[in-house]
């Protein structure tokens, strides 16, 4: 009997210092407020709003958004904003600032940033410029079932059905090999060869993470118009049907803009291999007078970097000449 006592004394203390506890972290609740606004810089958009993505965001000049009562069991706590962005056309999203010159930028992940809540809301106040500047275009052009030379400035995503692959060079052998691209995309700064069974003409817009040209994977890309390729160097050329790498002999070769060639090898001989993954084989030749172009010019005889839409004069570099038409 007295044990019976004992036990029922104890669960009642066991549920006094529960309700006690209890009240004591109720007593230790408060209120946390933020208010963010966010100010475009001048060409384009801005939406804010508070910890999650808008499904339809509105966008303006300047937007605003707050946590209201954010009830939480803490000294002090950080509340979540997203900003969704609209540039204008040509331009690009490039960083969210805390002043108005765009000096001190803010760490955007996801497009998602932190500010310090506060107990008494006019003290978690913040405004943010949101920077847009000119982008930077790059564009992937393969015809259906050829390879192509491709690189950006840039991370891009590539489309279905185009395969990229890097180069490992060996002496007079180069061999591909096909990349295994996380969500297809292709990392800022890197040459591939590319192919697909279908055509593509793939128009990209960004910010440039990378220097002019990169040398990697075997290849050499630039994003210039008007590169030199080197004397020695091979560049893809489609010749009489058949597509290969050629040789670029004495005559200075220009490259459009997000393309690669092949670097000389180190015993410059006249013949490579190019070995696919799936044991077919391109040659990739090597003659010194091949009619490769080395010059654009205008119909009106006016050079330029590409060829330009309409009729364009192309200088070979065996010193012969040809019309061709762009549509």
């Amino acid at each position: 009997m007295k044990k019976l006592n004992l036990l029922r004394r104890l669960s009642v203390l066991v549920v006094m210092f529960a309700l006690g506890s209890l009240t004591a972290m109720a007593a230790n609740y408060k209120d946390f407020y933020s208010k963010v606004t966010v100010k475009s810089t001048g060409n384009g958009k801005v939406y804010v709003s508070y910890k999650e993505k808008a499904e339809a965001p509105e966008f303006a000049d300047e937007s605003t958004a707050e946590s209201g009562a954010d009830n939480k069991a803490a000294i002090t706590m950080n509340h979540s904003y997203y900003l969704s962005t609209q540039p204008e056309e040509g331009y690009v999203w490039e960083g969210l600032y805390n002043n108005e010159e765009c000096t001190e930028k803010v760490t955007v992940k996801d497009n998602s940033f932190i500010v310090p809540a506060q107990t008494n809301v006019d003290d978690a106040t913040y405004t943010y410029y949101a920077k847009f500047v000119l982008g930077v275009d790059a564009n992937l052009t393969i015809k259906a079932g050829k390879y192509g030379t491709f690189v950006a400035p840039y991370d891009v995503t590539l489309p279905e059905g185009v395969t990229a692959y890097i180069v490992t060079v060996e002496e007079d052998k180069a061999k591909l090999t096909a990349l295994d691209l996380k969500d297809r995309i292709l990392p800022a700064g890197n040459p591939v060869i590319v192919k697909s069974d279908a055509d593509v003409n793939e128009s990209y817009l960004g910010l440039p993470t990378e220097e002019v040209s990169v040398t990697k994977n075997g290849l050499v890309g630039f994003y210039q118009s008007g590169t030199e390729v080197p004397a020695g160097a091979y560049v893809l050329q489609t010749q009489n049907g058949k597509q290969c790498f050629y040789k670029v002999g004495d005559t200075v070769v220009t490259g459009v803009k997000n393309r690669c060639y092949l670097p000389a090898p180190a015993t410059n001989e006249a013949r490579i291999s190019i070995v696919l993954e799936d044991d077919a084989a391109t040659a990739v030749k090597g003659v010194n007078a091949e009619a490769i172009p080395a010059e654009y010019y205008s119909a009106n005889g006016m050079k330029v970097a590409a060829p330009q839409k309409g009729m364009n004069i192309v200088k070979m570099a065996d010193g012969s000449a040809k019309k061709i038409i762009v549509k």
